[in-house]
């Protein structure tokens, strides 16, 4: 690619790769993934501000991590920041970490017939636009398989709660960024995120759409959106498929299911 590439975008690719699940899979230490020498940080009062000091440069944890991103995205694993790795760290995505495995967390509801509410809503859409989106997305998944939905106005009743938010939202543990970047994020079945599993939380600093025609700069369509983060509060991880309802990367509106998919919720739940 054309140009060198500086400390602050090797700083940025090291963040996305901690972010999103790559340089914690690949048994590496900050000291390693930041190519520090373990011995020469040993005994430094200032470790932390060491760790700060060398972010930005390349070591061999970073390219590591690098392929596997690559490798999981379906590009030329060559463990450098070319410009397609470039270009697929600056895609608005899901904020849920990439599993790196099969499309199947381990983690499944113990009923079928789930029920679910709305918290927080977005000014962005009218409130039945909203519903009306979130229900397509759970009719998307219930046709294809065994479960059904139930909306309920009892949050305490409810499986699923969807809410809009911005920044650091209640006791979710990961914030939201802001326009672009994380559009959303969901929780597996229980019992790993206790009253938050299967919930779905939307960035509303984000544009939302509920038509899949509508294509201006920056919009999102609210309805593809839903049913990936759905797809993980019922157990699915991200695919490595490209153009998948489950890749990690926003591509436009995709409201159909593909057959990897199909597959992954009825390993889940049967047909």
């Amino acid at each position: 690619m054309s140009g060198a590439i500086s400390s602050e975008q090797v700083r940025r690719a090291q963040e996305y790769l901690r972010r999103y699940g790559y340089l914690s899979g690949v048994g590496c230490s900050l000291f390693q993934a930041f190519g520090i020498d373990r011995r020469a940080a040993a005994g430094s009062a200032g470790t932390r501000r060491l760790l700060r000091d060398h972010a930005g440069q390349m070591g061999q944890c970073t390219e590591a991590a690098l392929r596997r991103l690559q490798e999981f995205s379906g590009l030329y694993p060559t463990g450098r920041l070319d410009e397609d790795t470039l270009h697929l760290m600056s895609l608005p995505r899901c904020g849920v970490p990439d599993a790196l495995r099969y499309v199947v967390t381990g983690l499944r509801w113990d009923h079928t017939d789930l029920t679910y509410c709305f918290g927080e809503m977005t000014m962005q859409l009218f409130p039945q636009l909203v519903r009306d989106a979130v229900q397509e997305a759970l009719n998307t998944w219930a046709r294809v398989s065994t479960v059904r939905f139930q909306e309920t106005e009892l949050p305490d009743h409810a499986d699923i709660v969807f809410r809009f938010a911005r920044g650091t939202h209640g006791p979710c543990p990961v914030s939201f960024d802001g326009h672009g970047g994380d559009l959303a994020h969901a929780f597996p079945p229980p019992p790993r995120d206790g009253a938050l599993a299967g919930d779905v939380h939307f960035d509303d600093a984000e544009h939302w759409v509920s038509d899949s025609t509508a294509t201006g700069s920056g919009t999102v369509d609210l309805v593809t959106i839903a049913i990936h983060e759905i797809g993980h509060s019922l157990g699915l991880d991200h695919t490595s498929v490209p153009g998948r309802v489950m890749y990690h990367s926003y591509q436009g509106a995709k409201r159909d299911l593909d057959a990897d998919d199909i597959a992954g919720i009825r390993h889940l739940y049967g047909v």
